[in-house]
């Protein structure tokens, strides 16, 4: 199986988990998240999705429905407290 196939293989199937409702419930409602492409310095925002847990899903969800990440893009989303969180592609997560 070549990269991209596997690639859209693997972004599918985190699509369908997410819709599905496997993941652990934290909230009641979906969190608006934006998803980037670039540096942490020097970025680009691709687009907004509602995630309904941003921490597991948010950055694969980026990936699968924007295909202009290629698989590169990050994600940020506003925490309970005001703060903006964001993940990154190694699960690194950092406050903007």
């Amino acid at each position: 199986m070549s990269r991209k196939p596997r690639i859209t293989f693997v972004a599918a199937l985190l699509v369908v988990f997410s819709l599905a409702g496997f993941a652990p419930s934290w909230g009641s409602e979906d969190v608006p998240v934006s998803c980037y492409l670039g540096t942490h310095e020097q970025y680009d925002e691709v687009g907004t999705i509602d995630v309904f847990n941003p921490v597991r899903n948010a950055v694969g969800l980026c990936n699968a429905i924007y295909s202009g990440c290629n698989g590169q893009c990050w994600a940020c989303w506003t925490n309970d407290d005001g703060e903006a969180i964001c993940r990154d592609l190694s699960g690194r997560q950092f406050f903007r």
